[in-house]
Formats: structure tokens, sequence, C-alpha cells
């Protein structure tokens, strides 16, 4: 019997660069793994559905997620930016099977972990809105599900334009996640010895 995570899909976005950051964050070491893999194993607690999505640096940040059970696709277009990412995504997903919803989320914030994913899959469902975002006070953005009446027009999003242009065109069938400690990500080596320091244990 179909449980309602098993027509959820989810997207790991890890296109970019990180030239803040001067090497590949995707990479970067988190408690026994990396940030992608670490970002990778929570998405698997929510569904086997899980698709990656690189860019820069793909053969070598490929090569140490290749053996996860997620499928990979390569956006040769990344640099046009995340809208580029998450059209790529959205049509890898739905190459696969029909899905109430697919959820967006990035491999850069560690703390954003399954168990907060599970609240956003959980608030779509009971609130029967079109999105459940994550909410920062200052707005709302990814990790977010989307409905799979919106899959179109998340296939078309091109250049910069990424998922948070798309909320704002559906602000009244909205449902927020407050992040609170939880919103930290990761773009410089600054960022990212704090949240290290912050999360080692005591």
């Amino acid at each position: 019997m179909e449980t309602k995570t098993d027509a959820i899909g989810v997207i790991v976005l890890a296109a970019g660069a990180s030239r803040r950051m001067g090497r590949p964050k995707q990479l970067l070491q988190w408690k026994h793994t990396t940030l992608l893999g670490h970002s990778i194993d929570e998405a698997l607690q929510l569904t086997k559905d899980v698709v990656v999505v690189l860019g820069a640096n793909f053969e070598q940040i490929k090569k140490q997620i290749k053996n996860k059970p997620v499928g990979i696709v390569q956006n040769k277009a990344w640099q046009d930016g995340m809208g580029t990412s998450i059209a790529l995504g959205i049509s890898e997903l739905m190459n696969k099977k029909a899905y109430t919803g697919i959820l967006i989320m990035l491999a850069d914030q560690p703390l954003l972990d399954a168990f907060f994913l599970k609240k956003i899959v959980g608030s779509f469902y009971e609130r029967n809105v079109k999105i459940a975002a994550t909410d920062y006070g200052h707005g709302k953005g990814v990790p977010a599900i989307f409905h799979q009446s919106l899959f179109k027009e998340l296939r078309k999003l091109n250049q910069d334009f990424g998922a948070r242009k798309l909320m704002k065109g559906y602000r009244s069938e909205i449902v927020g996640v407050a992040a609170n400690s939880k919103a930290a990500d990761i773009d410089t080596q600054e960022d990212y010895d704090n949240l290290i320091k912050e999360n080692s244990p005591k």
C-alpha cells in the first residue's frame, strides 16, 4: 500500500561553484560524511526517490556520491542559476512516476535535518496547501515542497529565477515552518568553522 511519503520526490540542489568558499563546499566534512552526503542521507529518510543536481566540479563530486542510492544529473547550464537546476531536477523526477509533491532542498544547510523536512511534508498534507516552505522570519524559502499542480511552472524556471519567485505568486497558498536556530547555511570558510564549533560535542 502506498504511503504519503511514497508520493514524494526530493531534489537536492548541489550545482554551485562555492566561489566564496574557494573549494567545493559540497565535499566539506560534516559528521561522518560530507555536507552533500549528509543532505542525501537526510532526504533518503523521507523517500527513496531522490535526485541530486550537480554542476560545477561535476566529476569530483559525483565520484564521492556514486554509491548513494540516488539519481545524479548534471546541469551543464549551472552558471545560469538555481532555476535551471530546479527545472532539470523536476524533469528527471517527473520521468520516474507521478508525485503528489516534490521537495526541493540545498546541500549546505545541515541543521535542516530529516526531522525538519518531515515537518514540512506533514504541514503540506495537513494544511492541504500548494507549497509548504521554510520560514526564515524575513521570508520563506527552501527547503520547500511543491504540489504537483506547480510542476509545469517549476520546469519552466530559468536563469537565476529560483523557487522563491514562484512562491511570491502563491502567497495565499503557502504554509511556513519556522526554521528558528536551524536556519544556518554555509557560504564561507568562516560560516563553516563557526557551524562546526557550535555543533561539536561539548
